[in-house]
């Protein structure tokens, strides 16, 4: 029998390791502070030699005396050493980095930045790999908002590699990433691509168990399975599945065993693969725990251990299969939570004596409501205006690690514009407090919940219910509504709403899972029913942390859009009161405000940085129509008024927000993609308003629901299937047996029942229906062609298939819940190098030009000022595959357009498309794309029916003669 560590083991041993790292080098560090310091600047590099120690020390310490560098070299913190140079304990870099990339104050050269320009510049001519791993660990450790697209981006060569550069060079990469990927910082090596190299290499390598990495709440990776040998996948291995409270036992079963009660089929990988995700109950501070495990299929059998009192077992294999175990429910919150809450609960003092409560998000940081906090203090910051000390303080009440009470003094340093949060700083930080892990998904009504009794007393708990509420509560005078990312939960408690009171901020729990904050009281009707709390819900909480720490030059682009005919003339000093107007909500959201290049004289009246207009960077525009706004009035006016509708074209994401001044009515002749949009008048818009929809602007609430794509998208396409489908309907379950064939991917069978059972109707269009039909019965497997199609990238797909029609509403399906990008479908191309590439760019340029009804010279313009920024996708059916000289012209063109090449079925495919560096989509059933499109003609015959021809009017019969 194997027997693998428990979760918690796993967790322990890797904190106890963490902890002897620490002490190891404060022990080095503290007599040696100068030498310590030069350590934490050359921890970047994955080789520390001489020429580097003596760089760092010359530019960055230049009054530390020499020997410093053999304090470093000969300090004992290194993993090897050699005549050129020492590798750091992986641990110990850890550390040394974390303290490198830690905050500096403002206008302050960062140490990360220093370091890594002396790094980067010695280590030039390094070998690629050594340069990658750098970069990697510089990137995520100065986790910037384009940290992710940078790992990305460094970390492609090699995923391409493993995938089709032969099995020699694959090798290459496994031994590489086997070495490199552990030691990068969490971002990096958390990172989805990371991962996916990382345990790609275990099976190609065969390495030990202990190797195996933490994937995070995310399971396997989706990437892994296209990183693999195409043999690795094809046998398959069952396991049978015993669960113990303690236990969870994986037994292998032969071929042709009997089916177990409980059984799972994975890749037959060496080792098997087999994510496991732990949901707990009371008596356990996390929530929840993932581990990944890999399971000797020459076993017996293999168990894990667990710590007793598991809720749920979630179980997912490298393919995005998942099976979930799950324990019968109604067990009670215990009397006594064994949790000790009272050391992350602080209570917020006002000038009357306690006002309400909140808790701690880090040793410096307390989160909780508005509505506990002076309302003089909330309006200043609101406005932005700063308070004299004390008027600017908040006095806090806390509990250290031996209970004792203590007094605390806090700034307000941020407040939500999605909710009623607000976020408060300490002056000094306070050890010891317990801070709770925010990841915790939206309880289930009926869930047992508990909080604290408010500021009645300092131990026990209120044990309520969660319910199903119908929308907000009554919101009180001057607050606005939460926005659907803040959508409140209401959870049911028996005490009587008087005795609530002082309870707003307190910390609300599921079991031991933190799920949300105390915001609203209210009574929940019948004389013993109790009252309700609402809760706005740790997401929220988690989002807003996010948000209120993240830098304002680190916050999104928004592109203020103003053509001034006359800059100087009547008018100008309205504008520019317009102009701080929505330079100060950019602010108070937390965006970086750039003026567009028509702006005029408003660029002087705003103090945000001019340039980097139309940038990959931009998240969002702002229109700014006043008396002296003229669109059209110069050529750069109406070429960016066209960029605008051309990003909105290419982007159905990138929101634009059409504002007035003294301007009740637009008068301007907008292109298609920004015609319609009400003009809002800014006088009547209060500034908290103002800044909420810019924020709404560059970051939308996901319209997805929580969880990944595979469980959301077919299920959104069925909620947007019943109201257009109710008219054509001839009884209530007619649509139900219309989907019970898309759901088999039967779209034939669809055609067969809504061709023979649905009315049609001359006055409603019914191709919206029949295209949500084809999308659900799409001939693809669920998961992964979507989830790549969702998310931008740089290399091109292929898909076996030649209906054009087909992968478009693949990418449709792929944004489900979404405005997909544009598809611009090119047909029977024959590639002839660059004229294939000059055909293709003529295409997209004629597409954009309809859909902006403007020139094609202007079109083409655009096309090359928005070169990086617009990226639309590009279908192409085609037999064969362009060459990789043409795949390269079509890229200069087109630098940011994603291809989709429906090539049809041929012998090569798998090779040519490794030789052109495109990602095969998996293949479809033989025969499938055809008998989709058949269905889909029909469909389509059914929703637009042809017309008889009018017969020619008869001519009168002239009347008999006599």
């Amino acid at each position: 029998m194997a027997t693998t560590d428990s979760i918690d083991t796993v967790a322990s041993r890797d904190t106890a390791a963490m902890d002897r790292a620490a002490r190891r080098l404060q022990a080095w560090a503290g007599p040696r502070p100068e030498a310590a310091l030069l350590a934490r600047y050359a921890a970047l590099a994955v080789r520390v030699d001489a020429p580097l120690l003596r760089r760092l020390r010359l530019q960055l310490l230049p009054r530390a005396e020499p020997g410093i560098e053999a304090d470093v070299w000969f300090a004992g913190l290194h993993e090897s050493l050699g005549r050129s140079g020492f590798v750091f304990d992986a641990r110990v870099q850890q550390l040394l980095r974390a303290q490198l990339a830690a905050p500096v104050p403002a206008g302050a050269r960062s140490p990360l930045e220093q370091a890594w320009q002396i790094t980067a510049g010695l280590h030039a001519d390094w070998p690629e790999a050594l340069r990658t791993e750098e970069a990697l660990t510089y990137h995520a450790l100065r986790d910037g908002p384009d940290a992710a697209a940078q790992v990305d981006a460094l970390l492609a060569p090699a995923l391409k590699a493993m995938a089709g550069g032969g099995e020699t060079r694959a090798l290459e990469v496994a031994r590489w990433a086997q070495r490199a990927v552990p030691r990068l910082p969490d971002a990096a090596r958390r990172h989805p691509a990371a991962l996916a190299l990382w345990l790609a290499s275990l099976l190609r390598l065969g390495l030990s168990a202990d190797q195996l990495p933490d994937t995070g709440a995310g399971g396997l990776p989706p990437a892994l399975r296209w990183l693999l040998p195409a043999g690795q996948l094809a046998a398959q291995q069952r396991l049978a599945i015993t669960a113990f409270d303690d236990a969870l036992q994986l037994q292998p079963l032969a071929d042709g065993a009997p089916p177990a009660a409980s059984e799972i089929t994975l890749p037959s990988t060496t080792p098997l693969l087999l994510a496991l995700q732990a949901d707990w109950s009371a008596g356990r501070a996390p929530s929840r725990s993932q581990v990944t495990l890999a399971v000797d299929a020459t076993a017996s059998e293999t168990r894990v251990g667990m710590t007793a009192g598991w809720t749920s077992l979630t179980l997912s294999s490298l393919t995005g299969q998942r099976w979930q175990l799950q324990r019968q429910a109604g067990e009670a919150v215990v009397d006594e939570p064994p949790l000790p809450w009272q050391r992350m609960r602080v209570v917020v003092l006002g000038d009357a004596g306690p006002a309400g409560m909140g808790f701690f998000v880090s040793p410096t940081e307390v989160v909780t409501v508005v509505d506990v906090l002076p309302p003089a203090l909330v309006q200043a910051l609101r406005t932005g205006t700063d308070p004299a000390p004390p008027a600017g303080r908040v006095r806090l009440h806390a509990w250290d690690a031996d209970g004792d009470r203590q007094e605390l003094s806090a700034r307000l340093v941020a407040l939500d514009l999605r909710s009623a949060l607000a976020l408060l700083v300490l002056q000094r930080p306070f050890p010891g407090v317990l801070v709770f892990n925010l990841g915790a998904p939206m309880p289930a009504a009926g869930s047992a919940a508990w909080t604290v009794p408010g500021l009645q007393a300092d131990r026990g708990h209120w044990p309520g219910t969660v319910l199903e509420v119908d929308g907000p509560p009554q919101m009180p005078p001057g607050r606005a509504a939460p926005a659907a990312t803040a959508r409140h939960i209401g959870v049911q408690l028996p005490q009587a709403h008087a005795a609530l009171v002082g309870i707003a901020g307190a910390p609300v729990f599921v079991r031991q899972s933190l799920v949300g904050i105390a915001d609203l009281a209210s009574v929940a009707g019948g004389h013993d029913a109790g009252s309700m709390l609402w809760v706005v819900p740790a997401p929220a909480i988690d989002r807003f942390l996010g948000w209120a720490r993240r830098p304002v030059e680190d916050g999104p682009q928004l592109l203020l859009h103003h053509a001034v005919d006359d800059p100087y003339g009547k008018g100008a000093e309205l504008d520019e009161r317009a102009v701080q107007r929505i330079a100060q909500a950019a602010d108070r959201a937390r965006l970086r405000l750039v003026i567009g290049s028509s702006a005029g004289a408003a660029q002087s009246a705003s103090s945000s940085p001019q340039g980097g207009v139309f940038t990959p960077g931009l998240a969002g525009a702002v229109r700014l129509v006043t008396p002296v706004t003229r669109e059209g009035a110069t050529r750069d006016a109406r070429l960016d008024l066209l960029a605008l509708a051309a990003l909105r074209w290419a982007r159905p994401d990138f929101g634009v927000l059409h504002l007035g001044f003294r301007q009740p009515h637009d008068r301007s002749q907008l292109p298609a993609p920004l015609a319609g949009a009400a003009l809002q008048d800014i006088d009547k818009t209060e500034p908290e308003a103002l800044a909420r929809q810019l924020l709404d602007l560059t970051e939308p609430p996901d319209t997805l629901p929580p969880g990944p794509l595979r469980m959301a998208s077919g299920a959104l396409l069925e909620q947007q299937l019943g109201p257009l489908a109710r008219p054509f309907q001839r009884s209530r379950g007619d649509l139900g047996r219309a989907l019970a064939p898309a759901r088999d991917q039967n779209l034939a069978g669809v055609a067969d029942f809504v061709v023979g059972r649905w009315n049609i109707s001359s006055r409603l269009d019914a191709v919206p229906v029949v295209e949500l039909l084809a999308q659900l019965a799409l001939p693809m497997p669920e998961f992964d062609p979507l989830e790549d199609l969702r998310v931008p990238g740089r290399s091109p797909r292929v898909l076996n298939a030649l209906p054009a029609q087909l992968g478009r509403l693949l990418i449709a399906r792929a944004h489900a819940g979404r405005v997909p990008p544009p598809c611009v479908v090119v047909r029977d191309q024959a590639w002839q190098g660059q004229r294939s590439a000059d055909s293709i760019h003529a295409h997209v340029v004629a597409a954009l030009a309809a859909a902006l009804g403007c020139a094609d010279g202007e079109a083409r313009l655009l096309l090359e000022r928005l070169g990086l920024v617009l990226a639309p996708w590009v279908l192409v059916t085609t037999r064969p595959l362009p060459d990789a000289d043409t795949l390269q012209a079509l890229r200069q063109r087109l630098p940011a357009a994603r291809f989709l090449f429906l090539a049809g079925m041929q012998p090569d495919l798998p090779e040519a498309a490794r030789a052109i560096g495109a990602h095969l989509l998996p293949p479809l059933p033989e025969g499938a794309d055809m008998q989709w499109l058949a269905g889909y003609k029909r469909l389509m015959e059914w929703a637009r029916p042809r017309k008889r021809p009018t017969r020619p009017a008869r001519a009168a019969t002239p009347p008999l003669k006599k």
